[in-house]
């Protein structure tokens, strides 16, 4: 496993918390293209399969399809076991989270 978490070449700036709700889009000859990407204070220098992560499994708002489509997009990237490396990422996170919740209650409404 840790083969995979090792893989990354460079560090590169990685959004953090990039999700529907951060990104502008405009109607150009009938197809939808991005336009801009707001909210980058959590940036950070990171492998950027941390981010594809922190996408597909922590957004509430992205479904199967969604994820395909995302996945799709994002092409491949040239990283052998690059899936079990998002794996991965997804149970760090998992666990960030739950720590948090753990440490400080669940958010408040």
């Amino acid at each position: 496993m840790s083969i995979c978490l090792h893989a990354c070449a460079q560090p590169v700036l990685c959004h953090n918390d990039f999700h529907a709700r951060n990104v502008l889009g405009e109607q150009r000859s009938g197809t939808l293209r991005l336009s801009g990407i707001l909210d980058f204070e959590g940036a950070q220098a990171a492998d950027p399969l941390m981010d594809l992560a922190k996408t597909l499994y922590c957004d509430p708002d992205v479904d199967d399809a969604k994820r395909t489509a995302l996945l799709d997009g994002y092409g491949d990237p040239a990283r052998k076991d690059w899936r079990k490396t998002v794996d991965l990422y997804y149970l760090l996170l998992s666990l960030l989270h739950s720590r948090i919740l753990v440490l400080d209650g669940p958010p408040r409404q």
